[in-house]
């Protein structure tokens, strides 16, 4: 099984169903960071997320996660996905574990 680095969960809901509020909560904590939602588990596939040109998939490459669509276009699973967004973004401190 691969490791995503840095990554200790992945917070999943519907909308409307407290994810933010999860989010909020796990970032009071003084070693905690949470990354932006991008909902790209909506879709079966990180391409078709990146090809489906959502307000999620505009807000993680624009906004949110401050990445390059380079960064995760070749990603073919959700795992290598998440460990391109830990290593890529300038948001996750610590990228060495």
């Amino acid at each position: 099984m691969e490791t995503i680095p840095n990554l200790a969960g992945i917070i999943c809901g519907t909308e409307h169903g407290g994810t933010t509020l999860a989010a909020q909560l796990l970032r009071q904590h003084p070693d905690l960071d949470t990354g932006f939602e991008c909902g790209c588990l909506l879709y079966s596939s990180p391409q078709e997320f990146l090809q489906s040109n959502n307000p999620w998939s505009n807000h993680l490459l624009y906004g949110g996660w401050q990445i390059l669509r380079s960064d995760v276009e070749n990603c073919q699973t959700f795992t290598e996905f998440y460990a391109a967004l830990a290593q890529h973004s300038p948001l996750v401190q610590n990228k060495a574990g």
